[in-house]
């Protein structure tokens, strides 16, 4: 809230926070195996799922896997910008495959999240995306970007890069390939606190405060 009153001007009492959230249907894990048989995929990989875009970073991410050359790096996502995309397919060789544009709702997308060893957002900016919403719920080892409101979703349940910096982000795909987490506390915290429901109840709380002190 402070932040937005710095930016915007907005009194601090004016403002209220409603969380990203995903469907129910999606806290139910998904084969692991249905990506493996559809693309092909027989040793460990991360998984990023994003526009190919400056923005989303995943030069970096490519250039940050070639410190663990066994491990495949499965992106997601249209290309938004060609140029980039170009970049991206020539510095990742055959370590990288590009799987395309899927809908979020995809079992094909959830069950690549299930099976990944690592999922990973090294955006300059992420509000959080819905993709690592879907992805905690899939229980992936969590690996965001430190700019943006991921964060404050996440908390310590995640681990957290500078986008800008190749080598931060190749130390904490080692921390998360050498000693992976296998728990239910993302899945918890992403059932308890971010599903469309909270949303919704969320929002309607906010038109109840606006409505209630409505003098027209």
């Amino acid at each position: 809230a402070k932040n937005y009153e710095i930016f915007f001007g907005v009194e601090s009492e004016k403002i209220h926070t409603v969380r990203a959230g995903i469907p129910n249907a999606f806290l139910e894990r998904a084969d692991p195996l249905l990506v493996r048989k559809t693309l092909g995929i027989t040793q460990k990989f991360v998984l990023c799922v994003g526009s190919l875009h400056p923005q989303k970073n995943q030069l970096s991410l490519i250039q940050a896997m070639k410190k663990f050359p066994d491990i495949k790096l499965v992106l997601f996502g249209h290309i938004r910008n060609r140029e980039y995309a170009n970049l991206c397919i020539q510095e990742g060789g055959d370590q990288v495959m590009f799987a395309g544009s899927v809908p979020h709702s995809a079992q094909l997308l959830r069950s690549a999240m299930s099976a990944s060893s690592a999922f990973v957002l090294p955006s300059f900016v992420e509000s959080p995306s819905v993709a690592s919403l879907e992805a905690a719920a899939q229980g992936a080892q969590m690996i965001l970007t430190r700019i943006g409101s991921e964060e404050e979703y996440f908390g310590d349940l995640a681990l957290y890069v500078d986008p800008g910096n190749v080598e931060n982000i190749a130390c904490a795909l080692e921390k998360a390939l050498v000693n992976p987490v296998h728990d239910n506390k993302l899945l918890d915290l992403i059932s308890s606190k971010y599903t469309s429901k909270s949303t919704c109840h969320g929002l309607a709380n906010v038109y109840k405060r606006v409505l209630k002190n409505y003098n027209g």
